[in-house]
C-alpha cells in the first residue's frame, strides 16, 4: 500500500499544530511528556505492565549535516493495531454517519485519520490532537524563506514524524506524516519494506530521514520525532 505520491489528510497543516501546542497552558514540553504515557496506558495488553522510554539518537543527513531523532517507545500494549483503512474508507464512514468515529482497536486508523472522534471518549478529549504533540518538535525550516502568498510564516516550515509497530501477530508496520505545509500520510510499510526503512532511512515523502534504527524487539510501537 505504499504510494509515493503520499495520501493527503484534509484541515490538517502547519499552522494547526503551531496553533494548538501554543495554546497548551502547560506548555510545548509538558505536551509531549503528557500525551505518550497516557496513550501507551489506553492501549495496555491483557493486564500488562507498560513501559514508555524516550532516547535521543544523533544521525547525518546526506549533506554530512546533523540530524537528532528523539524516539518514544512503548511496551506492554496492543500496539498500532487494527484495520488498515483507507482515507476513501474513513471518509465514507463519516458521510454515513455525520462524524467520523474511530472504533475500539482501531489504533492504526487513528494515525492515518484526523479530526475524529474516538468512541466512548468525549469530544474535548479527542479528535487525535495528540498527534499534534509529536509533530511541534519535528518542526524545522523549509528549503527556502519565502513567504507565501498568504503571508502566513508558518507555511514556510514543516514537520514530519514516523511510527512503526510490532503487533502480537508479528506483523511489522511503519507510517509517516508529513506536513510541508499541507499535511499527507505515507505507508504503510510492511514487514520486510519497513524493516529496510528503518535500517536505510526514510526517502519517499518530501523530507527524507536517516533512521539507522534496529526494529522493535517486543509487541509495541515506537514514534520517531525527527530534527
Amino acid at each position: 500500500m505504499q504510494m509515493d505520491e503520499g495520501r493527503r489528510v484534509a484541515d490538517n497543516n502547519v499552522s494547526d499544530v503551531l496553533n494548538t501546542i501554543d495554546g497548551y497552558q502547560s506548555g510545548a514540553v509538558r505536551a509531549l511528556a503528557q500525551d505518550p504515557p497516557q496513550n501507551s496506558a489506553d492501549a495496555r495488553r491483557n493486564g500488562t505492565k507498560v513501559k514508555v522510554e524516550y532516547t535521543v539518537h544523533k544521525r547525518k543527513d546526506a549533506d554530512g549535516e546533523d540530524v537528532v531523532l528523539l524516539t518514544i517507545t512503548d511496551s506492554g500494549t496492543t500496539g498500532l493495531d487494527g484495520p488498515i483503512l483507507t482515507l476513501d474508507e474513513l471518509g465514507a464512514r463519516e458521510q454515513d454517519e455525520g462524524e467520523l468515529f474511530i472504533r475500539q482497536g482501531e489504533n492504526w486508523a487513528a494515525w492515518e485519520a484526523q479530526r475524529y472522534t474516538k468512541e466512548g471518549e468525549d469530544n474535548l478529549g479527542s479528535r487525535g490532537q495528540g498527534k499534534y504533540a509529536y509533530m511541534y518538535h519535528s518542526a524545522h525550516p523549509g528549503p527556502t524563506l519565502d513567504v507565501d502568498p498568504d503571508g502566513d510564516p508558518a507555511n514556510n516550515w514543516r514537520m514530519i514524524i514516523l511510527y512503526d509497530t510490532l503487533l502480537p501477530s508479528g506483523e511489522y508496520r511503519l507510517g509517516a506524516r508529513c506536513h510541508n505545509p499541507a499535511a499527507r500520510v505515507f505507508g504503510p510499510y510492511l514487514n520486510q519494506d519497513a524493516l529496510d526503512v528503518l535500517r536505510d532511512g526514510y526517502e519517499e515523502g518530501p523530507i527524507p530521514v536517516p533512521l539507522g534504527l534496529e526494529p522493535l524487539g517486543e509487541v509495541g510501537s515506537r514514534i520517531i520525532i525527527p530534527f
